[in-house]
């Protein structure tokens, strides 16, 4: 195994076992992390923006009151992974993961729960989600292309402007949703939606 590398002031992880470890209350920003086994671990209270993870297990792992912002993921798997939902958070009334203007790249979220998560202004690529479940998540301005999220429930999330291309949305079910300028491959979809109901005259129904 690789030894813990400081560069330029980063820290910089790689070719490590660390499954089902806790981290908690650590500041690592900028940071550098790759091929790693984090299976099952648990992070919490921790700010890690401006990072870059390649090539990491988070398979069933917990992500609680993280700061993300503006770092870099690519070949990640969070399947079956707890991504926010801390009550702290949510009785402040505030967002528990905070992944604004993010890169997500060949990413696996099959089976995971996302809670009260700000992902607005981010990139999703090739991503593979199928079966999660998502509450309360801010994607405002986001790009996402290449989604695969068959049987995904969605619920209050905010998609104010966000655009989906080649993407398989089967089964998707949205509910209570900000959809306002949002397109699925160039088309606006409340427009959408407002067309169809006025056609199948169900726009003056309950």
């Amino acid at each position: 195994m690789e030894e813990n590398l400081i560069i330029d002031g980063k820290l910089v992880v790689k070719d490590k076992n660390v499954a089902g470890a806790e981290f908690d209350g650590l500041n690592l920003e900028g940071s550098s992390f790759s091929n790693l086994d984090m299976s099952g671990s648990n992070l919490k209270n921790m700010n890690m923006s401006k990072s870059k993870l390649s090539n990491l297990n988070l398979s069933k792992s917990e992500f609680k009151n993280m700061n993300l912002s503006g770092s870099e993921f690519y070949d990640v798997e969070f399947v079956d992974a707890r991504i926010g939902g801390c009550e702290n958070c949510e009785s402040l009334g505030r967002l528990c993961v905070r992944m604004s203007g993010t890169v997500f790249d060949g990413v696996e979220l099959k089976n995971a729960t996302l809670n009260h998560c700000n992902f607005d202004g981010s990139v999703f690529t090739d991503i593979r989600a199928d079966y999660s479940k998502y509450y309360d998540i801010d994607i405002d301005g986001s790009s996402l292309s290449g989604i695969n999220a068959v049987n995904t429930k969605m619920q209050c999330l905010n998609l104010f402007g966000s655009e989906i291309k080649n993407s398989n949305l089967t089964n998707v079910s949205f509910e209570g949703c900000e959809i306002d300028g949002m397109t699925v491959d160039g088309v606006n979809v409340k427009e959408a939606i407002e067309f169809y109901l006025r056609e199948t005259g169900k726009a003056n129904e309950g």
